[in-house]
């Protein structure tokens, strides 16, 4: 299964980020929605002796809030027909199991598409699908599927947005942890999931603190990430706010060693949110 991370809400302690058990996704409806599409190139060495193939493709994950469409295309230089097994992943400490996770599809020949199978409504989180295929009999398969690719299809929902962080430290009351934090401005019909990379060009290691102010109570919601070498993203977190528009607050905090070695004087990367609108 492929797991992410959820926050928790805080008050005064703030808890280091990590798996809630139990903890229910707000239901959202798909009908308000934007789609997003992605294509998946899939190209597959066999191993195995027969038509069922040892290795599987896999589409990476995503995020959806609802919605989860899959359709396979065989490879237009294909000279045998295969049918293909979805297999849904998901995290299981964080969401219920879903109704349907497999699916196999008819016999397919080159250039030809299977149906559009749906997995949803899911519940809001992250997902990934495992793709597997079994050979046929005919034209130059003759009892050995050794290899197959094609493309896939795929559609969810909910918004992702990408943005470019970058940070001068204020060293008056930084050193090692950055002040001022990054901020953007986004709206949910409830949940939000954020993922962070850390700037391929770094010469250190940061970690990154991430907020969510619901602005009522003074409660927020808050997470920390492990340390991130340059390139390294930290994973994807849901932080559970309420409908409307949030700030998002990503501060960072340098380790020492590498060009670190008297206080951080910047940082960067790229912080993708993912709301249902």
């Amino acid at each position: 299964m492929h797991r992410y991370r959820l926050a928790m809400l805080t008050v005064i302690v703030l808890a280091t980020i990590g798996i809630v058990r139990g903890a229910a996704m707000p239901a959202v409806a798909q009908t308000t929605q934007p789609i997003r599409t992605s294509y998946h190139q899939l190209s597959v060495n066999c191993t195995s002796t027969g038509q069922l193939c040892n290795k599987a493709a896999f589409t990476g994950d995503t995020v959806t809030f609802g919605l989860f469409r899959v359709q396979f295309t065989a490879s237009s230089g294909a000279c045998s027909s295969i049918r293909v097994r979805f297999v849904l992943n998901w995290d299981s400490l964080a969401v219920p199991k879903p109704a349907k996770t497999e699916v196999i599809s008819p016999f397919v020949a080159a250039g030809q598409s299977t149906p559009v199978y749906d997995f949803g409504p899911l519940t809001p989180g992250v997902y990934s699908v495992s793709v597997y295929a079994e050979g046929q009999y005919g034209g130059c398969n003759t009892g050995l599927l050794s290899g197959w690719g094609g493309k896939v299809k795929r559609e969810v929902s909910g918004a992702e947005r990408t943005y470019a962080a970058s940070v001068t430290c204020n060293w008056d009351h930084a050193q090692y942890r950055c002040d001022p934090p990054y901020t953007v401005s986004v709206p949910t019909t409830g949940g939000a999931f954020v993922n962070f990379r850390a700037h391929p060009d770094h010469c250190g290691n940061i970690r990154v603190h991430i907020y969510a102010p619901t602005g009522t109570r003074g409660l927020e919601y808050y997470t920390k990430s492990g340390w991130l070498p340059a390139g390294t993203w930290t994973g994807t977190v849901y932080l559970p706010v309420p409908a409307g528009t949030h700030t998002i607050k990503v501060e960072a905090e340098g380790q020492y060693g590498g060009c670190i070695t008297d206080g951080l004087m910047g940082w960067g990367g790229t912080l993708v949110v993912h709301t249902s609108h």
